[in-house]
């Protein structure tokens, strides 16, 4: 739990995964309705508050999500109460979005040059203060990836009380089930393949990264799970270059494993192109550069695009439209090796724990990083496709 002032929130949190635009402004539509019913009670909240009358604003907590916990708070334990929570931008609000807007619009109201408030009467500096100083009591959920996230949402908004079901639709992409069914996140959506396939990547012997994910809840490790599925989903969108697993998968069909090998092949290919700064459990088990931590593994998983469009038509041909086998794992490890050839001997550069982008960055970093190794590649060889 965590108490959160308001204008520590504002401006930072977001109220949608979904992404529908290339500038990633789009966010869902919350329901004017309940924006409006909302207004009013703050405003009545804020009449009774004025006139020392007894009065509570909202009595649930917002539900947060965030990656991961930051470095100063590491040794907080579950259930403890934070009374200092700096957020990250791009904290995405779970649930109680409503609140949380409307609390926005009444205070752009009252920062508005109008003297009146909803109801008729005129507006001192009392209603702006209180809501300056106001704290949201937070749930924060730490790793939660996009799958659990929409669990939670589910469970506590069909089966604890009722909301429109396209509500949920609009924040994670999937419609849920109908009935009095058990409620489970379908299956034929691209937040659930990420979710299997992060899975598989930290559990399976054939996998370079097994034991590498922070899973929820689990063992340890560099990245977490809520930034890897985060990371991969855009390349299940319909702009993605998996853009053929989800459509294959509500026909019954298993392309989406195609997807996994290709990143199976990937990473082996990352891992034996930068061998010398792969990370490995020394030092307390802290991570031995950053290849596979957030900032590392987000550049990484950008350039799989790029990587992707290196292969040859027939291969990416053969893996939109038909189920591959194991040899294929091979055959496409051996392009990635081509195309990440230029950066054989500049691992340490890019990936040192001390380099110029060990520092704590976000996305912005990322950014930069994979756009230095794109250049890199790109300033030593051109690409040639069949």
């Amino acid at each position: 739990m965590a108490s959160v002032p308001f204008l520590e929130m504002k401006g930072k949190v977001e109220y949608s995964w979904r992404q529908e635009s290339e500038d990633n402004t789009y966010q869902r539509e919350v329901e004017d309705k309940r924006l409006s019913s909302i207004r009013r009670h703050i405003y009545s909240t804020l009449r009774r508050e004025r006139k020392n009358l007894p009065s509570i604003l909202f009595p649930s907590s917002l539900i947060l999500s965030v990656e991961e916990m930051p470095d100063k708070l590491q040794n907080v334990k579950v259930g403890d109460i934070l009374k200092d929570f700096d957020l990250e931008e791009g904290t995405l609000i779970v649930d109680g979005q409503h609140r949380f807007k409307s609390m926005e619009m009444v205070f752009d109201e009252l920062c508005s040059p109008y003297e009146l408030d909803l109801f008729g009467e005129r507006i001192n500096s009392f209603e702006k203060r209180y809501i300056e100083n106001y704290r949201f009591n937070c749930v924060i959920l730490i790793n939660f990836d996009l799958y659990e996230q929409a669990r939670i949402f589910a469970d506590i908004n069909f089966n604890q009380k009722p909301v429109n079901r396209s509500l949920f639709f609009d924040i994670y992409g999937v419609l849920p089930p109908m009935g009095d069914e058990l409620l489970e996140i379908p299956q034929q959506s691209e937040i659930f393949i990420a979710h299997s396939m992060v899975k598989y990547l930290n559990e399976k012997d054939d996998s370079v990264l097994k034991g590498l994910v922070k899973m929820l809840g689990k063992e340890p490790g560099f990245i977490t799970q809520a930034f890897f599925v985060n990371a991969l989903i855009p390349h299940l969108k319909p702009s993605g270059i998996w853009n053929y697993a989800v459509p294959s998968l509500r026909k019954g069909g298993k392309l989406y494993e195609n997807c996994l090998l290709e990143l199976r092949a990937y990473l082996m290919a990352i891992k034996e192109t930068f061998e010398d700064v792969w990370p490995k459990w020394e030092d307390g088990g802290r991570p031995t550069s950053i290849l596979c931590k957030t900032t590392g593994m987000g550049a990484i998983l950008k350039l799989l695009k790029n990587a992707h469009y290196y292969l040859p038509d027939s291969i990416r041909n053969v893996l939109k439209d038909m189920k591959v086998s194991v040899p294929y794992l091979k055959i496409i490890k051996k392009e990635f090796l081509k195309y990440l050839s230029p950066l054989k001997d500049k691992g340490n550069y890019f990936f040192n724990n001390n380099g110029r982008y060990a520092k704590t960055g976000g996305s912005g970093l990322q950014t930069q990083l994979y756009k230095d190794l794109l250049k890199a590649i790109e300033d030593d060889y051109k690409p040639i496709k069949e």
